[in-house]
């Protein structure tokens, strides 16, 4: 599904609406797997390009919390190596 993806939080902080949001654009997979590192399953969202590299960093153990006409907003916890921040993503379809 091609959408924008918004991301909320930067650093597992929420970024604050005065300042300006990055918005990316790819398509969305929602996924359960066997995570290779925390040995359990995970429901995962990735956002990637057609060429299936990543957009943004994907993010695991993920739920939607809200549902609106414009779109819906994805939470869940971004990896970057060892650290684990929250993030979530507010969704919208991009109608080509």
């Amino acid at each position: 599904m091609k959408v924008y993806v918004t991301p909320l939080y930067k650093g597992g902080k929420p970024i604050e609406k005065n300042k300006k949001h990055d918005v990316f654009v790819g398509d969305l997979y929602l996924s359960d797997h066997l995570h290779p590192v925390l040995h359990r399953l995970v429901r995962e969202a990735t956002l990637l390009h057609r060429d299936g590299r990543h957009v943004i960093d994907p993010m695991i153990d993920v739920q939607v919390t809200n549902i609106s006409a414009d779109g819906f907003t994805l939470r869940g916890i971004e990896c970057h190596g060892e650290i684990e921040q929250v993030q979530q993503w507010f969704v919208r379809p991009v109608f080509d």
